[in-house]
């Protein structure tokens, strides 16, 4: 019996590796501690040209840095130095008594001040898109440009997302500590492709009791009021087969901002890392794009 539930396990893993393909996960930057004095220890990665213009990448729920982004790295590090930072709660995040999507904001801040960096480039995926829009209201005397991917005003907006995320924090709340622990630390299966097995483990370094925490901030997230006055030059990066974030609303947020534009891809949510082909040529652009109108 038990030969047979590990077959069918390995035959499970094979499919999936068939159907879901990771970008190759060598000569990844290492992500370094850092202090940000008053607030916290974190892992940042740090890689492109030091004389290159700042580009701050900020990651998605439940994901590390590296994990949103590590097949754009290269690409962007042509161009620009890329800084990558693990938020509060999330991997090697600051611990902190509250989470907020506003500390995360102050912290990009106090990171750019940390490099001696005066000012800066945001992309934002998800989660950190809603942080990139926060970083554009208070520190907008900064921020040169600001790329917002798979974003959008507010993910309560609609019905059907507010029960869904009403559902996913009371269950995730009944969870008792001993779950989620377990949750937590569970091993990668062996039998997962040595890729796969990387994004596990990175997957895995935000605990279940942060998620929820994120998870409570992202409900209450709402830019709808203020999202209008952002003056920094803006691209919106839209994932057209978006489960989590519906597209329309992702291009509703492009017309909400004076100025901005969209770029549109051709994937889903986590299309970032699993549609690398079709994401990254559009995120290049993006930067690109908010970076030569920041010099005009």
């Amino acid at each position: 019996m038990r030969s047979q539930q590990q077959s069918r396990r390995r035959s499970g893993w094979r499919l999936l590796d068939r159907r879901v393909s990771a970008p190759p996960t060598t000569d990844l930057p290492a992500p370094q501690p850092i202090h940000l004095p008053g607030r916290g220890d974190t892992a940042i990665f740090d890689t492109g040209p030091r004389d290159g213009e700042p580009l701050i990448l900020l990651h998605a729920l439940s994901c590390t840095s590296l994990l949103t982004w590590y097949p754009s790295v290269s690409a962007l590090a042509a161009r620009y130095r890329v800084i990558g930072l693990d938020q509060r709660w999330h991997g090697a995040g600051i611990k902190s008594n509250t989470f907020s999507l506003e500390d995360c904001a102050d912290d990009v801040a106090a990171l750019a001040t940390e490099l001696g960096i005066d000012e800066f480039a945001v992309a934002g995926y998800s989660m950190g898109s809603f942080v990139g829009q926060l970083v554009a209201r208070r520190h907008a005397d900064r921020l040169r440009g600001l790329v917002l991917c798979a974003s959008t005003r507010s993910i309560r907006r609609r019905q059907r997302y507010r029960t869904a995320f009403d559902t996913s924090i009371r269950l995730a709340a009944r969870l008792p500590p001993r779950a989620r622990r377990r949750l937590s630390t569970a091993a990668p299966n062996p039998d997962l492709p040595v890729d796969h097995r990387w994004l596990f483990g990175e997957f895995r370094k935000t605990t279940v009791s942060a998620n929820l925490a994120a998870i409570n901030a992202i409900a209450s997230f709402n830019s709808t009021a203020w999202v209008r006055e952002i003056r920094t030059p803006t691209a919106v990066v839209v994932m057209q087969r978006d489960g989590a974030i519906p597209p329309r609303d992702q291009r509703a947020i492009a017309k909400a901002i004076p100025g901005a534009r969209h770029f549109e891809v051709d994937a889903g949510h986590a299309g970032c890392v699993f549609n690398p082909d079709k994401f990254v040529p559009a995120l290049v652009s993006a930067c690109d794009w908010v970076h030569e109108q920041a010099r005009q």
